[in-house]
């Protein structure tokens, strides 16, 4: 199996368009962030993510319109 770099990114440089798809790209069937995944895809814990969301004011992630 053929190891992959993982990328890390700076959050703070990160635009919000970004880190949305990132986010919208790793849900789960029941529609909720996968943290973990969408974390390790940001190279950032699943934590530091959930606090970059709260930081940022887009809640709009975590409570998804149906």
């Amino acid at each position: 199996k053929k190891l992959k770099k993982r990328t890390r990114y700076k959050l703070g440089d990160l635009e919000d368009i970004h880190i949305e798809r990132v986010v919208d790209g790793t849900r789960k069937k029941n529609g909720s962030i996968n943290y973990t995944k969408a974390g390790k895809r940001l190279g950032v814990s699943r934590d530091t993510l959930r606090r970059e969301i709260d930081k940022r004011n887009l809640l709009y992630l975590v409570n998804t319109p149906d």
